[in-house]
């Protein structure tokens, strides 16, 4: 149990309190959630058929954790203003990551301490199991940050990467963009630091279709002008 399950759990009743209705009817809890419960079942039956009850009982709970943590967000997140602050607090969680994930590489481990209590697990480069990487006859450790493996890492990267770069342009005040911005350069480096290839590949793709609209639209307008 990390810092970050007992926020969520505790926004969970603050959220039930706000919501609770007596009379509220099972019909209209149900209807607009029937793929939620039926892959809800279908993880059920799938748990008491694995040979980890426990295991598969506590990735249930993530699951329903995470997905009430989704739900809540589409929920309230509304109008433009709240997008901005939400990416702007978004950046701000990348850039710490980031930063965790290069002292990692830099320190051939993990870093402990305070970190432990937001995710971060023990390892060092001789930790059985753990994701290293041959580069030119090199033995590099492939940073995790608080994610159970660097490809999560990356995945985490390059969702909350082209966020940002595609609502970097919504950015109007100053210092956001220079936040979104050098988010995106750290978030980058981390993001080839982590050597998973089907991120990085499809991170350079998202760019190269970032830089082809953004000459497309210059053209356009530069057409229109004349």
């Amino acid at each position: 149990v990390y810092v970050t399950d007992i926020l969520i759990l505790f926004l969970f009743f603050v959220w039930c309190f706000r919501n609770f209705k007596f009379e509220y009817r099972i019909s209209n809890l149900l209807k607009p959630n029937v793929a939620f419960i039926l892959v809800l079942l279908y993880l059920i039956v799938n748990i008491f058929l694995s040979s980890n009850l426990l295991g598969g009982f506590y990735f249930l709970l993530k699951y329903l954790e995470l997905s009430f943590l989704g739900y809540y967000i589409a929920k309230i997140v509304k109008t433009k203003r709240q997008v901005v602050i939400g990416i702007s607090l978004f950046a701000v969680s990348m850039v710490g990551q980031s930063l965790l994930a290069l002292a990692q590489y830099a320190a051939h481990g993990s870093l402990g301490g305070i970190f432990y209590f937001i995710g971060e697990r023990f390892f060092t480069g001789q930790t059985p199991g753990i994701a290293n990487a041959s580069v030119n006859g090199a033995l590099l450790l492939r940073p995790y940050a608080t994610f159970p493996h660097p490809n999560v890492l990356a995945g985490y990267l390059v969702l909350f990467l082209c966020s940002m770069l595609f609502l970097l342009s919504e950015m109007k005040r100053q210092f956001l963009k220079l936040l979104i911005v050098f988010s995106l350069l750290l978030g980058t480096w981390t993001l080839f630091l982590t050597l998973s290839r089907a991120a990085i590949v499809l991170w350079l793709v998202v760019l190269v279709v970032f830089v082809s609209r953004v000459i497309k639209s210059k053209l356009v307008k530069k057409k229109d002008s004349r």
